[in-house]
């Protein structure tokens, strides 16, 4: 018995043993198993990785060959302008020795410059084209197309070279600061010498000034230059009490920042495009280089004067004894003269008149030959005078009838002030008006060349083709609604300023206008709403502007619209931020024809200059 359960228990044992060993065996195999699935998972990923090493290897290959491609097209890109500008320099040294610009040959010139790089650059897509301007001037317009190595991409330049001084062709350019409070709307290209101040805050004066908040400037369709520094201004409002008495006053707090894209993001509602380009010629002294030429010009024209004792007529006080109010000859009036209601007088000859000289209502006279006053001269409603000749007055001139005619076909010289509305015209292409006083101009269609020796004031509305020089300041104020007819060069030795144009209307006043002022052009762009198409320029400049609607009126609620009271109320429309920039009632925006067009006086320099109007692939 007890042999029996010895054996079952050797059977147990070995069949357990067995059992155990079954399960080792399984359990090695499982491990194996496990182990060649976790190499062949090692081994895919294995090889996917050095398959993304060498793809990536190889993009970084490509990428830094197209970097290299670009940088060397860039380089030789460079290379090509410093060999054009070079080529320039001896163009314009040729001009400089012979005193004056010859177009035909500076045109040949830039020809065969022109030529040499489409030699020299047999791979380059090199196209151009030729203006030739009114005044004498030139323009030449070139594209040049680089092919880029290893890549499918083309550098494309152009450039454009002119007569025209630098500042014509920016939008905005000062040597000074540039100060834009609130959301003016610039597009071209911007020059700044100095620093560039930023603020949310517009401006405006109504008995007091006024900062109210709307958005940061914005800039679209050019390139920014500052020399300076940019810088964010903040107008702080504070209240000062003194016994019973408080006031508020603002303080102008500044902080400097960095152009970084974050900074331009932050500071702008449309962040500009920053270059650090080569400092421009900012130089056109008005005062030096055009009035005082003008001075000269206009004392060396031929005028008779009373001392003249040829005279084929002498009267005393009036021209309605001579048949058909028709005189040959020349005239002496010695008492001064006045040319009656409705009357229409004939004058063959010249017309020298001793005293003061008014053509009343509806009245005309016609003088073929010149016209001298020896005292004040008068235009009353509707009157018309026409002068073939030179008009020169000593005293003032008062044309202030917007239904009156003024046509002088040579030069005109005004001794004291000038004040003028209706038409008034200039027609020789060698003719200009000097005005030894004071030029007011309102309710005017002008046409031709004046020249200033004090203040100049343009109001209600002026349209015509004409150049506008100031021995000292320029406003221009009151303009009313609707387009400015025709094309306007205002430049002022002293200040210039803009305010209270197109009030409170919807739709902007479009102004063909260059404005330059050798001290400080400040624009206001909150009751007005005004777009200059052309160009601006101030020793420092100072835009002011918000956004969307405004209007005037008595104290009371209107939903959406922020209230300032001054000498009546000016109404803000509210939620700035959510107006689209191109809706700001000030807007400056570069104008090409302002250049290849330009009117007549325009300045211009005596050498030939070229700027980079773009750089881009495609």
């Amino acid at each position: 018995m007890l042999l029996q359960k010895h054996t079952q228990y050797l059977k147990f044992m070995k069949w357990k043993m067995s059992d155990e060993h079954m399960k080792l065996k399984e359990q090695s195999g499982y491990t194996m198993l496990v182990v060649l699935l976790v190499f062949t998972i090692i081994s895919i990923l294995g090889l996917a990785l050095i398959g993304l090493t060498v793809n990536s290897t190889t993009s970084v290959s490509v990428t830094e060959t197209k970097v290299t491609s670009i940088n060397s097209a860039e380089s030789e890109l460079d290379e090509t302008l410093a060999v054009v500008q070079n080529e320039l320099d001896r163009i314009n040294e040729k001009i400089d020795k012979n005193k004056i610009i010859d177009i035909d040959g500076a045109k040949l010139g830039l020809l065969n410059l022109i030529q040499e790089l489409i030699r020299d650059n047999p791979d380059y897509e090199i196209t151009y084209d030729f203006d030739l301007l009114s005044e004498g001037m030139l323009a030449a317009n070139v594209t040049m197309k680089i092919p880029v190595d290893n890549s499918d991409k083309v550098l494309v330049k152009e450039i454009e070279f002119s007569t025209i001084a630098d500042i014509f062709k920016y939008s905005t350019v000062t040597p000074g600061n540039l100060t834009l409070n609130g959301a003016s709307y610039i597009e071209g290209d911007v020059y700044v010498g100095e620093d560039l101040y930023t603020s949310k805050s517009g401006k405006f004066i109504s008995g007091s000034t006024f900062y109210p908040e709307t958005t940061y400037p914005a800039f679209t369709r050019g390139e920014l230059t500052v020399g300076g520094d940019f810088k964010e201004l903040e107008y702080v409002k504070r209240r000062s009490c003194w016994f019973f008495s408080c006031y508020y006053y603002y303080d102008d707090v500044t902080s400097t920042f960095n152009p970084t894209d974050e900074n331009l993001e932050k500071y702008f509602s449309l962040p500009p495009k920053v270059e650090n380009q080569q400092e421009i010629d900012t130089s056109l002294k008005v005062l030096e280089d055009f009035i005082e030429p003008a001075e000269e010009t206009i004392e060396s024209l031929r005028f008779i004067s009373s001392s003249y004792n040829r005279f084929t007529h002498i009267v005393k006080n009036n021209l309605n004894g001579f048949e058909n109010n028709t005189t040959y000859g020349t005239t002496l009036v010695d008492k001064g003269l006045t040319i009656a209601s409705g009357r229409t007088t004939v004058i063959h000859g010249d017309l020298v008149v001793n005293n003061r000289f008014s053509l009343k209502n509806a009245s005309k006279l016609v003088v073929h030959g010149d016209l001298i006053v020896e005292s004040d001269m008068e235009l009353t409603k509707g009157a018309e005078l026409e002068v073939t000749g030179d008009l020169k007055v000593t005293g003032n001139l008062e044309s202030e009838d917007k239904d009156n005619s003024l046509i002088v076909n040579g030069s005109m010289l005004v001794s004291g002030n000038l004040s003028v509305s209706g038409y008034f015209e200039v027609q020789s292409d060698d003719g200009i008006i000097f005005v030894y006083g004071d030029a007011l101009l309102s309710n005017v269609s002008f046409t031709g060349e004046m020249y200033s020796n004090d203040d100049v004031d343009l109001r209600e509305e002026v349209s015509g083709n004409s150049t506008i020089y100031a021995k000292d300041d320029i406003t221009v104020k009151q303009l009313s609604s609707g387009e400015l007819n025709g094309t306007l060069v205002l430049l002022a030795n002293g200040d210039m300023q803009l305010s209270n144009n197109n009030l409170y209307e919807d739709a902007s006043k479009v102004m063909r206008v260059f404005l330059y002022s050798n001290n400080k052009l400040e624009i206001y762009g909150v009751g007005s709403n005004i777009e200059i198409s052309g160009g601006i320029y101030g020793s420092d400049i100072i835009l002011n502007a918000v956004k969307g609607k405004t209007y005037e009126g008595i104290k009371s609620y209107k939903t959406g619209f922020d209230a300032y009271e001054g000498n009546n109320y000016t109404y803000i429309e509210r939620n700035q931020e959510s107006i689209t920039p191109k809706l700001s009632r000030l807007k400056v925006i570069y104008n090409k024809d302002m250049i290849l067009n330009p009117p007549k006086g325009i300045p211009t320099v005596e050498n030939i200059s070229f700027k980079e109007v773009d750089r881009y692939y495609e």
